[in-house]
């Protein structure tokens, strides 16, 4: 988290101000508050793109698992059906199996979903970013 927050901090100088668009951002609890400061940093530095973070409860593992790479596609769906207003999600690439990077469609969550099952169960379109941070900006 303390990685994310300083690439957020150090790249944020370089944003596009003339970008514009509206995004969610999903993640687990743990990180919440985190990327909520982040988005809203990114906000405060370019008035034209807003950014709605949301925090997903782990109801597959149990809500005491709190980190966003052990999120499943069926616990997004299920908190966030109807609810995000953006035509995008963010989504970091942790919450993905790894072994499955040649593309998004071969993107797998830990329940099996796919990236086009969340996009049309949710009806948006995902991107894939870095958790890191590094290619967020």
């Amino acid at each position: 988290i303390r990685y994310f927050r300083e690439v957020v901090q150090r790249s944020v100088e370089f944003l596009d101000t003339t970008s514009k668009g509206s995004f969610s951002m999903v993640t687990g609890e743990l990180a919440y508050d985190e990327i909520k400061r982040s988005a809203d940093l990114i906000m405060k530095n370019n008035a034209n793109i807003e950014i709605d973070v949301y925090k997903v409860t782990n109801n597959f593992f149990g809500n005491t698992i709190t980190v966003a790479g052990l999120l499943t596609g069926t616990d997004i769906i299920d908190q966030l059906k109807g609810k995000i207003k953006t035509d995008y999600l963010i989504m970091p690439n942790n919450m993905f199996r790894k072994g499955y990077e040649l593309g998004p469609a071969d993107m797998i969550m830990l329940d099996d979903l796919r990236i086009e099952d969340l996009e049309k169960a949710v009806g948006v379109k995902v991107i894939v970013c870095d958790y890191t941070g590094d290619d967020l900006i």
